[in-house]
């Protein structure tokens, strides 16, 4: 479950906030404001139902963020970066909560470790994931609109995505012929739609099937948190860093 949650949160918002809205992440305030909450409720709701929730409501915010098209605003994301926001923020503390809780108290020190290591291995693993999905789906629609021209040929659909991505597609063009680069622009851009809202969507799927599992494979009568209040609240604090 830590592996899920941290290839979901730490890499779709994540790319999300620093390709669409650099500087922009109202998801952040939230999670930051809902992991006193969050632990708060631990202890008082079944951990299955918390880490159900927040998945269910991550993959809520990702399907809201969905659907967006070439006149879309920031704004279409701000519903579902707070729904998305709101649900991470009862993740963190959950996660740290029954990685800490399900072990004897003398290997909390392990089970601190193996969570934060499973995290690093989570985000970096799905920002190559969820990179190559969005770069690949969106690279097959440039190839499909920008057909006839220069661009629909070799590397050059994936380059064009890339350099969407970076800010930099006006340097892209410099290179195409000036009778094909409206052409070339649109289909870039319409590519970089079409990869973001396929990882929004599979974001969601991933999200929302994570939620059932932790009913079914979460079990409170192993969760022991009276003995661990210390070491999970040092693990939340790894969790804000």
């Amino acid at each position: 479950m830590t592996i899920l949650g941290w290839i979901l949160f730490g890499l779709v918002i994540g790319v999300l906030a620093k390709l669409v809205m650099p500087g922009r992440d109202p998801g952040g305030i939230i999670v930051t404001i809902l992991l006193g909450i969050a632990g708060a409720l631990l202890g008082r709701v079944q951990a299955r139902f918390i880490l159900a929730g927040g998945l269910a409501l991550t993959g809520v915010g990702l399907l809201l963020m969905g659907g967006l098209s070439a006149g879309s605003e920031w704004t279409a994301l701000l519903l579902g970066f707070l729904v998305a926001g709101t649900g991470v923020g009862l993740l963190n503390p959950a996660i740290a909560d029954v990685a800490l809780s399900v072990v004897p108290k003398e290997q909390s020190g392990m089970a601190s470790g193996i969570n934060d290591t499973f995290r690093q291995v989570g985000i970096a693993v799905g920002i190559a994931t969820w990179g190559a999905l969005f770069v690949g789906h969106g690279a097959s629609r440039v190839t499909e609109l920008a057909a006839g021209t220069p661009a629909a040929g070799g590397e050059r659909p994936r380059q064009l995505i890339e350099a969407a991505s970076s800010g930099n597609l006006g340097a892209a063009l410099d290179g195409v012929p000036d009778g094909a680069r409206a052409t070339v622009a649109h289909a870039t851009r319409e590519g970089f739609l079409a990869g973001m809202n396929e990882i929004l969507m599979l974001g969601a799927l991933v999200a929302l099937a994570g939620g059932i599992l932790a009913l079914l494979l979460v079990h409170e009568h192993q969760i022991e948190r009276e003995s661990l209040v210390g070491e999970t609240d040092l693990a939340l604090e790894g969790a804000q860093a």
